[in-house]
């Protein structure tokens, strides 16, 4: 029996906006590098001299969409000694509802962990000291495969009822993304979450090594453009 996680919902960057729902389509934005905190149509980026956020031509197909720019985190998400977040992107989440966006390794072989946090920005944390032994994770940061390859849709459901903020964020290397949206009622408003349950499920196991019969344990499945964690 399978078991999905907490999904991550993707969307590239074009502004439209209904009473509550938000989208960003990266394809309406002009290339250009951030170096500091810039917000757009309502959708920050953090950025700084040493933690720069670019936005590029790239061109992408997902689901018959054409996308023609991405935005390039670059690395990793932190916040430095004093305060100031860096690669991090957020918007408001105004109430219950999908937080979804379309993405993939800026790398073509090494997968990545995305972070989505509620309210605030969590770090993954990291050893104390150089070959240490690395702290769990903390559940409040949802976690997200993002292979390399072709951009999926990923995505993550907010549960809290009151109006917050998401904060979007690599572990460790860089991850393009090409869409951005927030759908309010827990859905996520993208015709390719309907076709994808239709689509075959291709496992991968956590190393992004494709698994043709896999056995029980936990995987990540891509089905169409939705990628997950399961547990068979």
């Amino acid at each position: 029996m399978k078991k999905i996680f907490t999904l991550l919902a993707v969307a590239a960057m074009a502004f439209t906006a209904s009473a509550q729902e938000k989208e960003w389509n990266i394809s309406n934005w002009e290339a250009a590098d951030y170096t500091a905190e810039t917000t757009i149509d309502g959708f920050t980026i953090y950025a700084t001299e040493t933690g720069k956020v670019s936005v590029d031509a790239n061109k992408k197909k997902v689901d018959d969409v054409q996308y023609t720019m991405r935005l390039k985190t670059g690395g990793a998400g932190s916040r430095g000694e004093d305060g100031v977040l860096s690669r991090v992107l957020s918007f408001d989440v105004p109430s219950n509802g999908t937080v979804s966006f379309i993405a993939c390794s800026s790398n073509g072989s090494d997968n990545r962990v995305c972070g989505v946090t509620f309210g605030e920005f969590i770090p993954f944390p990291v050893a104390a000291e150089e070959g240490g032994e690395v702290p769990p994770t903390p559940e409040a940061i949802n976690t997200l495969d993002v292979l390399s390859g072709n951009p999926a849709v990923h995505q993550v459901a907010y549960t809290g009822g009151e109006a917050t903020k998401v904060f979007i964020y690599s572990k460790t290397g860089g991850i393009n993304f090409y869409d951005f949206k927030f759908t309010p009622g827990g859905e996520s408003g993208l015709a390719a979450v309907a076709a994808d349950t239709e689509a075959p499920a291709v496992y991968y196991n956590l190393q992004g090594m494709m698994v043709e019969n896999p056995t029980s344990g936990l995987y990540i499945c891509k089905q169409g453009s939705k990628v997950t964690k399961v547990i068979l």
